[in-house]
């Protein structure tokens, strides 16, 4: 898992998601950013993960729990 985390990291097309990942772990770390408990699409409480509409937009986030996460995902491929 490690080395595919690295190779994902790595990859030119990754660039502007990796570093709007790290934007908004540290707007949590610091408290400028507060993360819900709870989805805002379903309002499931099964862990909540940050959905980027841009990533030029890195606090522009949408939390949404895993399943809500991957619908939207799968709508758009």
């Amino acid at each position: 898992r490690t080395e595919q985390n690295r190779r994902w990291c790595n990859k030119e097309e990754n660039k502007s998601k990796r570093k709007a990942h790290l934007i908004v772990y540290k707007a949590i770390k610091i408290g400028k950013l507060l993360k819900p408990k709870n989805c805002q699409r379903c309002n499931s409480d099964d862990y909540i993960q940050g959905h980027h509409e841009d990533y030029n937009k890195p606090l522009d986030i949408l939390w949404l729990c895993h399943n809500c996460h991957n619908a939207i995902h799968k709508v758009r491929r």
